[in-house]
């Protein structure tokens, strides 16, 4: 394949994330259904876009030297790829709640949390304004420490399992001091860790890794059913967690518990790199679809989507047009592509030009 087709499928993959974590925010079906506790374990798609950033980041940024020009631009690349578009939706948020309309010292505070990211470290303000935002601070982490996980990691894949152990441990770590010596001042339940932050999400971004050293070692493998091997790894998980989640066996939610967590973090997660592995090497009837252009310009505006499809612009949508669920699906697609086409790639691409202009200087 040559790079362009080599990473359509990719982008397709995206929008299949997106709208897996849509459903799983607005799941049409009965509770207390199997059907609707399966599809409750949709939220894998959250861990399909960490998977697939540890995969590019390492395949466009992996060196193992950091320079000051280096690690400047590659900065500026990763804002400008998620940050105009966020703090246009979290502003808007903003101006559109109604105890937020007051401009209280305290929503100021809540503001300024959300457009720094730093809400992700506190677990009482990880729900506030864009609340599906809280994994961007889990990227934003990973961003800034990629080059050094690479530089210490190297392509050895042996190391690389080190540098999760020493990040899972360091997590838990920080845990401990925060509920138990802290009274709890960044978080109070250490599932906290697990769920929301970079290092419980560590092992996703350290499998995508691993896809990418291993795609530079073997360019392909005689195994070619490994797209087959992903989804049915996570066809079963998805069973996993559903049982997890019987409401009608165990009277409450599940998902969250930490058999639940041990799934959806670990036993989940090699199957989507098993994904991204045969959706970039195979040529299945998956990868042929995710190629065609309504995928890819569905994929390129799933972040756009991402962020709109909970919360003000959903609520809008709602309230003056439909509550049907398909509709708003529809309504939300369409808006994102506009936000996309129009704001967010016209943004992405002049902060990167200009940024280009000032370090050239």
């Amino acid at each position: 394949m040559s790079k362009s087709d080599y990473y359509k499928p990719l982008t397709g993959y995206r929008a299949m994330a997106a709208y897996m974590v849509f459903i799983v925010h607005f799941n049409p079906f009965e509770y207390g259904t199997f059907t609707q506790a399966f599809f409750a374990g949709f939220g894998i798609g959250v861990p399909l876009f960490f998977v697939l950033s540890g995969f590019l980041i390492y395949t466009r940024y992996n060196t193992f030297e950091i320079t000051s020009s280096f690690y400047k631009m590659y900065m500026v690349n990763r804002v400008a790829r998620i940050y105009p578009v966020y703090f246009l939706v979290t502003t808007v948020t903003l101006f559109f709640n109604y105890k937020a309309a007051a401009f209280t010292p305290y929503w100021m505070k809540i503001y300024l949390l959300n457009i720094t990211f730093i809400r992700g470290f506190f677990q009482k303000y990880i729900a506030t304004l864009v609340v599906q935002g809280w994994s961007l601070t889990v990227e934003e982490v990973f961003y800034f420490l990629a080059p050094i996980l690479f530089l210490f990691g190297g392509n050895s894949i042996r190391k690389y399992l080190g540098i999760f152990l020493g990040l899972f441990a360091l997590g838990w770590l920080l845990s401990f001091i925060s509920v138990d010596m802290l009274n709890g001042y960044f978080w109070y339940d250490h599932k906290f860790m697990v769920i929301h932050t970079f290092f419980g999400n560590s092992f996703s971004f350290i499998v995508g890794i691993l896809i990418g050293v291993l795609n530079d070692r073997y360019k392909e493998i005689s195994f070619k059913y490994m797209t087959l091997v992903g989804f049915i790894g996570l066809f079963i998980v998805l069973l996993l967690l559903s049982q997890l989640n019987n409401v009608t066996v165990h009277k409450s939610e599940n998902l969250f518990s930490w058999k639940g967590l041990m799934v959806y973090h670990f036993v989940g997660v090699p199957f989507i790199g098993a994904l991204i592995w045969g959706l970039i090497h195979e040529r299945t009837w998956v990868s042929r679809l995710f190629s065609t252009e309504i995928f890819q310009v569905l994929g390129k505006s799933s972040y756009s989507f991402y962020l709109i499809h909970f919360g003000i612009v959903h609520s809008i949508i709602k309230k003056f047009i439909s509550d049907d669920t398909f509709l708003l699906f529809i309504l939300l697609v369409l808006t994102a592509y506009l936000l996309w086409r129009f704001i967010e790639e016209p943004l992405n691409e002049g902060i990167r030009r200009r940024a280009k202009q000032i370090l050239a200087v």
